[in-house]
């Protein structure tokens, strides 16, 4: 179906039904005040946007959008209609870089929509306006510059494409195809895995404080930007986010490239019942994946030769490891030459999030890019450091680190 094409919703409850025509007044009043303030721009020689506030003040005028609503006309099964809106959920989803449905987000609007409802979609409108609106002229690089560490500034089919390429690439790849085949091969035969991360604001407060970790994140294959602070800082550099690429938003797309390739995928990390609901949840949702083992996170230092001596014996093609952050990159690093995987994904509290331990952020809370402040309300004697002091100290440092570079090069 074409993307502008009407979607389709259920009849309206009897107190949407007496809201519509609210809703209707409403939006030839802000269709007035549109109109006054594009002629305001136009007296202040700002005649592209003046453009653009007429032409949208003319089609809310004919009732063709909305102040508020879903990002494509909805046509109810009674026949009514709901035009699209200016501010939308899927636009709120896209200034904050996250990779949700636009069409099952323009379908919960349709069943849901209320004036409590459209009150929060337009002040959540006005917050992102604050936060999230971005220079047009603002470099949008495929990769950036973080304190020393190159981080991908890329979206979900991208990375999941270079993963994949990553994997069948590998020299371990063939090396785990000729086991697999009965053949064995010397552990020299072996090379250090792909490493993939995730870096946020907290990740970079900790690796400018922790060498070993820092230096991980610099020798990683693939860093993803995970979190408002990311974004933020790019602001501050000057460039922009294409793409908020959390771990746990990112799996479901690694689960079935792996899946599509029948590459086994072994699972580290969370305690022993939250990792047995995460394996039942990943079987649930994908079948065809083949998960080759799992362990708890709860092990011995001295355990890890014979923890990296099961994951090879796996067969797997890939460990998820979901240990917390330094932790798990630092096991990675003490047990790279151990592994004989092509892939490791260290993906900090999916496993947790997999196996219902901790609950994502309600969409509207991810949309305003507040998700922080879920995990703050979650666990504040854990967290209030990590988002209360953390998050300025953050970007105090990237607005010196900047500055300095700039300096450096004569800008």
């Amino acid at each position: 179906m074409h993307k502008n094409a009407p979607g389709k919703a259920k009849r309206p409850s009897t107190l949407q039904a007496v809201y519509l025509p609210l809703k209707r007044l409403g939006d030839l009043k802000w269709a007035v005040l549109l109109r006054l303030a594009a002629t305001v721009l136009r007296l202040a020689g700002s005649r592209d946007r003046a453009r653009r506030l007429r032409r949208n003040a003319a089609l809310m005028w004919k009732g063709r959008i909305g102040l508020v609503g879903p990002s494509r006309m909805m046509k109810f099964a009674n026949g009514g209609v709901l035009p699209r809106g200016l501010i939308t959920d899927a636009r709120l989803a896209e200034q904050m870089n996250l990779e949700l449905d636009a069409a099952a987000l323009d379908k919960r609007y349709a069943a849901r929509f209320g004036p409590v409802r459209d009150l929060g979609l337009f002040l959540r409108g006005a917050w992102n306006g604050l936060i999230a609106s971005e220079k047009t002229s603002a470099a949008h690089s495929t990769h950036f510059n973080l304190f020393g560490v190159i981080v991908n500034n890329s979206d979900t089919p991208s990375i999941i494409h270079t993963i994949e390429a990553i994997v069948k690439s590998h020299p371990n790849t063939v090396g785990q195809m000729v086991t697999q085949m009965g053949d064995s091969r010397a552990d020299s035969e072996f090379t250090e895995p792909a490493h993939v991360c995730f870096v946020n604001a907290n990740n970079f407060n900790l690796a400018l404080e922790q060498k070993p970790y820092r230096e991980i994140l610099r020798r990683s294959d693939l860093v993803l930007p995970d979190g408002i602070g990311i974004k933020m800082a790019l602001r501050l550099a000057g460039s922009r986010l294409r793409k908020n690429l959390n771990g746990t938003d990112l799996f479901p797309h690694v689960a079935e490239m792996m899946a599509r390739n029948d590459w086994p995928l072994f699972l580290l990390g969370a305690e022993p019942a939250i990792l047995e609901r995460a394996c039942r949840k990943i079987a649930r949702e994908f079948p065809t994946l083949r998960v080759a083992g799992s362990q708890d996170g709860f092990f011995k230092p001295e355990d890890e030769a014979a923890l990296a001596a099961r994951i090879n014996a796996s067969g797997a093609y890939a460990v998820v490891v979901g240990m917390g952050t330094p932790r798990q990159e630092l096991w990675f690093g003490r047990n790279a030459a151990r592994l004989h995987v092509p892939l490791v994904l260290t993906m900090g509290g999916l496993l947790d999030f997999l196996g219902e331990k901790n609950r994502r952020a309600p969409v509207w809370m991810r949309q305003a890019g507040l998700e922080w402040l879920f995990r703050l309300l979650q666990e504040p004697g854990r967290m209030w450091k990590r988002y209360v002091i953390g998050n300025p100290v953050f970007l105090w440092r990237v607005w010196g680190w900047t500055k300095s570079r700039r300096n450096l090069s004569g800008r």
